[in-house]
């Protein structure tokens, strides 16, 4: 017998109850209710993605519900998704999983498509399902493309808008000065050196360029500065070889810096770059 399953996602955009995966389930639970469950075809449950997912760099088979949604459906079953977009914003995953749906027989139902339902093997759907992927594909790039251009207002100005715990090594956010506000209300950070890690760095530097030591008695003399003892294990250490080559390729780097806040990050050295260059 055809079981009738619903399908939830919500983006970092989809903050709104009205969007919410619940509210999703709620008019899915209501269309199986007005025109399935009388012709005999049983709930069958949400495939509700976990956290916010995005429909632009995660293909569907590749979600997590997704992935449950591939290996439960069977032939004749019903999919209910709320919208377009919550299924797809890239028309390449469109096709590939519009494919496999036909190929399964598996019966795809919008529940909003220009403030009406519609199947997708009906001739309007046929016909309007690409243009509204591809819209929903554009959507996608043009948020995408205004929270990069925010992000680098917010660095051209000083700001530091990612979250503290994204600090380059050698840097911490603080609380900006002059105090300026975020969109959220909360107050913006900057970059500012971190001294105390700074100066470990420095004598990494020093330890490798004047003392000629390689990157293991850099990272014992290190430990045994910092901690006071040798661990056990090397990848243990807080200052193992490979965390104290990438430190040096950063302190280099830093050496040309005079302020944090206004420093180019992308050309910061990356940590596997720097240990395969040294």
């Amino acid at each position: 017998m055809s079981k009738f399953y619903v399908y939830g996602r919500i983006s970092h955009a989809d903050q709104v109850a009205g969007d919410s995966v619940p509210a999703q389930k709620q008019r899915g639970v209501h269309h199986w209710q007005d025109n399935f469950q009388a012709k005999g075809v049983e709930w069958g449950g949400i495939f509700e993605e976990p956290g916010h997912v995005s429909a632009s760099t995660v293909p569907f088979m590749r979600r997590k519900a997704g992935k449950e949604a591939i290996i439960t459906l069977q032939k004749g079953d019903v999919l209910y998704v709320d919208k377009v977009d919550r299924l797809w914003r890239d028309i390449h995953d469109f096709s590939d999983l519009l494919r496999w749906f036909k190929n399964h027989q598996i019966r795809l139902v919008f529940g909003n498509m220009l403030g009406g339902t519609f199947e997708m093997d009906s001739p309007l759907g046929e016909f309007m399902l690409p243009f509204l992927v591809l819209i929903a594909q554009l959507e996608s790039a043009q948020t995408s493309d205004r929270i990069k251009r925010s992000f680098q207002y917010e660095r051209e100005n000083g700001y530091f808008p990612r979250a503290a715990k994204y600090a380059p090594l050698g840097t911490k956010a603080v609380t900006a000065m002059p105090v300026a506000m975020n969109k959220l209300k909360k107050p913006k950070k900057m970059l500012v050196w971190d001294m105390p890690t700074r100066l470990i760095m420095a004598e990494i530097v020093k330890l490798h360029d004047v003392d000629k030591l390689d990157w293991y008695a850099i990272s014992d003399r290190i430990t045994l500065q910092v901690d006071g003892h040798l661990s056990r294990y090397m990848p243990n250490r807080t200052w193992n070889w490979q965390q104290c080559v990438w430190a040096y390729a950063i302190e280099k780097h830093y050496a040309l810096v005079q302020d944090p806040r206004y420093m180019d990050r992308k050309s910061l050295p990356r940590r596997v770059d720097s240990i395969n260059k040294h």
